[in-house]
């Protein structure tokens, strides 16, 4: 399948990628909290870039999380998935 998916010529993607990108598109513009979950080296980061400048809150800062053995990390995801922890 050809074409583009937001601005992104998606020809020369895997089909994999390209359905990724599609459900991205379709979570950026909603204010919803995206979670990007993978492998080291995956491309998250970028992921989150692509979500982040479509979404309503692109004039914001773009921040990313530190990585899962560090206790901020650790603490953001446990507020963000649980509820504000005391």
């Amino acid at each position: 399948r050809y074409g583009t998916v937001t601005g992104v010529q998606t020809c020369a993607l895997p089909i994999s990628l390209r359905q990724v990108l599609e459900v991205a598109a379709q979570a950026a513009p909603s204010m919803a909290t995206v979670l990007i979950l993978g492998e080291s080296g995956t491309g998250k980061e970028l992921l989150a870039r692509y979500v982040h400048t479509r979404s309503q809150r692109s004039a914001a800062c773009f921040c990313v999380a530190l990585p899962p053995d560090t206790a901020p990390c650790t603490t953001l995801l446990a507020w963000n998935t649980m509820g504000k922890m005391r």
